[in-house]
């Protein structure tokens, strides 16, 4: 289906290896601060791929981050953030 994964987190770049190896997304962006992660879906998108956003909405729904195609939000009862 030409569906890539690509993890993109503000987590530290040793954190983001360890998930990326436990998860195998085809690649990985680390320390990505929440007012950066609109520039690297553009980036992303520039390459010619169709972005859906997949997060926690912490700091995934903000309006800075609506660049992306279409968006899915995680939502765990009971869940502490």
């Amino acid at each position: 289906m030409g569906i890539r994964t690509i993890m993109l987190t503000g987590d530290n770049k040793k954190v983001a290896n360890w998930v990326s190896e436990e998860l195998g997304p085809d690649e990985y962006f680390a320390e990505i601060l929440p007012n950066e992660k609109a520039t690297k879906i553009k980036e992303v998108q520039a390459r010619g791929l169709v972005v859906t956003m997949t997060g926690d909405g912490i700091n995934d729904a903000g309006r800075h981050l609506h660049v992306h195609d279409s968006q899915l939000l995680i939502d765990i009862p009971g869940a502490i953030v």
